[in-house]
């Protein structure tokens, strides 16, 4: 990857943790060009007008190109990449936001960089029927966005195993590269998809930072979907950040006592959008979905079935059989065609509806 010298100067001042990210966009504002970060003379004013002299003597050696190009070569050999906000690889949708990181830091595939994200979200404790929806979902979605999440158990995890097979899938970390212990899914993320972080390599996670990582992902997204969350939790964080940044924001709705959903509803009261399915999502974002399921070719008996549940909405299996004369091994095949064509779900219980 190629860097200008303003892209060094930006990585090696991120990496140096003596300062905070505020003084960090203190410096660079100060700044005609944040290559003069590498220059002496203008930088130790700045610094020790504000901080001790001790502190510039330790940050001094740091911000020079020798320092900042050894910096983003130990991150390659590492297979990751730091891409500051100078570069034109960084997102112009999180450039526009309000708070942006100066330096995001990625493994994977680059050229998801510039392709619109829609962010899905959800609590650790997740029912088994949403994690299925989510999943199916996601699958969806990442037909025309890429799907941002995070890497928690439950309703992130199940988002990125939606979106992995197309491979239109992001996961963020609340922490450096170096001290996240990642999974099994998260590292084929960052084969086939893309793995993002807003913190520096070796900044290991802390409490606060999840806060910093939903309200980034928020800013990323075009639109954020919330399938389940707490009274208090980063899921419902994130979907508050969106109302607030005046995303498209969704939520699953949830009956009243489901303690996995009090987050969603309360973020319905707020302002998004009740989902159940794709349709309710892709009409914002001009995307006519009819039009591109008629191209799908389905066979006499798939059309039959697909006409039957559009009618009902919902149908037990058994039932679909009465009604369109199916003998069992035929409606299997048929339930698979239409399950792999992404054209209905399975609800549990045995019962389907069209997506």
């Amino acid at each position: 990857m190629n860097y200008t010298e303003d892209d060094l100067a930006v990585i090696a001042l991120n990496s140096i943790p003596l300062l905070t990210e505020r003084r960090r966009w203190e410096l660079l504002s100060a700044l005609e060009s944040p290559r003069f970060l590498f220059d002496p003379k203008k930088l130790r004013p700045l610094l020790i007008e504000t901080e001790k002299s001790d502190v510039y003597n330790s940050i001094s050696d740091a911000l020079c190109k020798e320092y900042a190009v050894e910096v983003v070569t130990s991150y390659e050999k590492k297979g990751y990449f730091a891409i500051p906000y100078t570069s034109e690889n960084y997102p112009a949708s999180l450039k526009r936001s309000e708070y942006f990181p100066p330096v995001l830091y990625a493994m994977g595939r680059m050229e998801l960089l510039k392709s619109k994200f829609f962010c899905i979200v959800g609590s650790r404790r997740t029912l088994p029927n949403i994690l299925k929806v989510t999943e199916s979902l996601s699958k969806e979605l990442s037909a025309h966005f890429t799907v941002l999440t995070g890497v928690a158990e439950g309703g992130d995890y199940a988002a990125a195993q939606g979106a992995l097979e197309k491979g239109n899938v992001a996961c963020m970390l609340a922490g450096g590269f170096d001290t996240v212990s990642l999974k099994q899914l998260h590292r084929e993320v960052a084969k086939r998809g893309l793995l993002l972080s807003p913190f520096p390599p070796n900044l290991p996670t802390q409490k606060f930072l999840y806060r910093v990582r939903n309200r980034t992902m928020a800013s990323l997204s075009e639109g954020i979907l919330v399938v389940s969350a707490g009274k208090v939790s980063g899921a419902l964080i994130t979907g508050e950040y969106g109302l607030e940044m005046g995303k498209f924001t969704y939520a699953f709705p949830y009956t009243i006592g489901s303690a996995s959903g009090e987050g969603c509803n309360a973020l319905l009261k707020k302002g998004a959008y009740p989902t159940e399915n794709i349709l309710d999502i892709l009409p914002d974002f001009g995307i006519n979905l009819s039009k591109e399921r008629s191209a799908v070719p389905l066979t006499r008996e798939e059309q039959l079935v697909l006409a039957r549940l559009a009618e009902r909405e919902e149908l037990h299996r058994s039932e679909i059989a009465r009604e369109t004369n199916l003998e069992e091994a035929e409606l299997s095949a048929v339930l698979s065609a239409l399950e792999i064509k992404n054209l209905i779900v399975r609800t549990g219980g045995n019962k389907y509806r069209p997506v």
